[in-house]
């Protein structure tokens, strides 16, 4: 099995350290995931009002149906990079 980026370190003595299987999911469901969910807010920065209507409705779409394949390490990621930059979009 080849490296997961981020889930590798490297004790004291310099041997590596196998990744954690929650550090393995957290990173394929980054990689499966993000790009959707990504795709979704930048729809909602588009001009076109339904355009972004539908962004919208899509991305709570898509939390409402796989909701429960997320972990919560996924959750605090989708929260600090999918989630508060809509809202600080927002709140400006």
């Amino acid at each position: 099995m080849g490296k997961v980026p981020g889930s590798m370190g490297r004790p004291a003595g310099g041997s590596e350290v196998p990744a954690t299987p929650e550090a393995i999911r957290l990173s394929v469901m980054k990689e499966l995931w993000f790009p959707i969910l990504r795709n979704f807010t930048a729809l909602m920065t588009e001009k076109s009002v339904e355009v972004r209507d539908n962004a919208l409705e899509a991305l709570i779409q898509t939390f409402d149906d796989h909701h429960a394949h997320f972990g919560e390490g996924l959750w605090r990621e989708i929260f600090g990079q999918v989630l508060l930059p809509v809202l600080e979009d927002i709140r400006v």
